[in-house]
């Protein structure tokens, strides 16, 4: 890595998101069809929130099955996510997250959603970068 590198490097590009009278039920197929585990929340092409996979199970598990269907986004969702512009250091965005505990942040450009990253992201990012800057030479570097 010869240059700081962007928070457009390391963050998922295009991602999911749902609106406020989304149901739970659309959220937990959505996150299991994909593999996802934030999701932005929009209303009315604004970014609201973000729901996770944790905030579903949480409250399927306080409800009765025949309640399910009905439950929307808007009861569960966590309003007031970390949002930044794509251009915000890197650094910046990792060191937020870290020192608030935040699971996800919003990427926006020109305030629309291009993105989110999360802390899987920053694992991957990073974990990719050492193995880039560390290569292994034979397989036998363990002692």
């Amino acid at each position: 890595m010869k240059k700081v590198p962007t928070l457009k490097a390391a963050m998922t590009p295009f991602p999911y998101s749902v609106q406020l009278e989304t149901t739970l039920t659309t959220v937990r197929k959505l996150i299991q069809d994909h593999n996802i585990h934030h999701i932005p929340v929009m209303n009315s092409g604004e970014i609201v929130g973000v729901i996770t996979g944790g905030d579903v199970e949480a409250r399927e598990k306080m409800v009765n099955g025949d309640n399910e269907q009905s439950l929307e986004v808007l009861h569960v969702h966590m309003s007031k996510p970390y949002i930044v512009d794509i251009n915000e250091p890197f650094e910046n965005v990792l060191l937020t997250m870290a020192d608030k505990h935040i699971g996800a942040t919003v990427i926006t450009k020109h305030g629309k959603l291009v993105g989110v990253f999360t802390y899987i992201d920053a694992c991957r990012y990073f974990g990719e970068y050492l193995q880039a800057k560390f290569p292994k030479i034979n397989g036998n570097d363990a002692a």
